[in-house]
Parts: C-alpha cells; sequence; structure tokens
C-alpha cells in the first residue's frame, strides 16, 4: 500500500473537514448574533424564556465541539495506523 498516498488522501480530507467546519461555524455564530437581537426586541420575551434559549444554543455549541473533537481524534487515530509499520 502506498501510505504516502494514503496520507495525502487523509490530510486532504482533514483540510476540507476543517475549512467546512470553520466556515459552518461562522455562519451559526453569525445567525445567533442576529437572532439574540431579534428576541431582545421582542416585549413579550421574559428572562426564563431567555435563560431557555440560552441553554439550547449552549448545548448546541457543547454538541458541535463534541463532534469537531471526535473528528479530530479519529484523524489522529487513521494516521497512526497509517504510519505503524
Amino acid at each position: 500500500m502506498n501510505t504516502n498516498f494514503m496520507n495525502q488522501s487523509i490530510e486532504t480530507g482533514k483540510t476540507w473537514f476543517d475549512a467546512a467546519f470553520t466556515a459552518g461555524t461562522r455562519l451559526q455564530d453569525q445567525n445567533e448574533q442576529v437572532f439574540r437581537r431579534l428576541m431582545d426586541q421582542l416585549p413579550w420575551m421574559d428572562e426564563n424564556a431567555k435563560k431557555n434559549l440560552d441553554a439550547w444554543l449552549n448545548s448546541y455549541k457543547q454538541s458541535r465541539d463534541a463532534v469537531k473533537k471526535a473528528v479530530d481524534e479519529n484523524y489522529v487515530n487513521i494516521e497512526k495506523m497509517l504510519n505503524t509499520p
């Protein structure tokens, strides 16, 4: 097996994933800012609703970060596997 080709393919996939993840994260963060501004202007949005919204957004971010961490760990594992004689 040509490990150099495999390593390059893995690195290309990781680069693409990182770029797409970063772009998606930035878009989500911008949407969150717009959403929060909108919610702040609604008179019927009380503190309890804002706390629930914050909890939901924080949960979403934690899940997003967990996915990124899992993907990064798997790239490390596959690189180790390919480079082990």
